[in-house]
């Protein structure tokens, strides 16, 4: 019969950097990331990109209005990301134009 170790899986030695962090979950602890991302990372060969954000917040202008990023244009509209995120991808023209035009009142308004 085989015995189950105690303590849970092996920590998985992960370096970024130049800096070795003692398992993937010190790692994720460190950048205030998921263990998800730092799999994800190593599993694309990618493992100095963690910790630096790369991808996830791209500029966007919505209505004429510049903004650093999805999420903080979907704040200032006071919609979901997704929502304004599938509008943007999916939508019509017709409602894309309405989102744009929300986007421009709001502005006017401030």
């Amino acid at each position: 019969m085989s015995e189950k170790r105690k303590g849970g899986p092996k920590p998985y030695p992960v370096r970024v950097r130049g800096v070795d962090f003692e398992s993937v979950k010190a790692c994720a602890a460190h950048f205030g990331i998921s263990v998800h991302t730092i799999y994800a990372a190593l599993n694309e060969g990618n493992a100095d990109s963690i910790g630096l954000g790369k991808g996830r917040n791209k500029a966007i202008t919505i209505g004429g209005i510049d903004f650093p990023s999805m999420q903080d244009a979907s704040f200032f509209v006071g919609r979901s990301r997704s929502y304004v995120s599938s509008i943007l991808k999916r939508g019509s023209t017709g409602r894309i134009e309405r989102l744009e035009q929300e986007f421009r009142d709001l502005a006017d308004r401030a």
